[in-house]
């Protein structure tokens, strides 16, 4: 994926156990394995919560 100037890599990570995004200007070494994983699809974003602001009353002297 490209964003804000850069490429990032969408994948599952063996040693968190979880789904990351790398950036791929970030990665220092990497290594071409024979060991082959079953596809996974990516997981879908969850939907913002609604956020919620307090009301705020401003007060200056005159």
């Amino acid at each position: 994926m490209y964003k804000a100037k850069a490429w990032y890599l969408k994948a599952y990570c063996v040693k968190t156990s979880a789904f990351r995004i790398f950036k791929f200007n970030r990665i220092v070494k990497i290594e071409l394995l024979d060991e082959k994983f079953p596809p996974m699809e990516y997981p879908k974003a969850e939907e913002p919560s609604p956020k919620t602001y307090n009301t705020i009353s401003l007060r200056f002297p005159k």
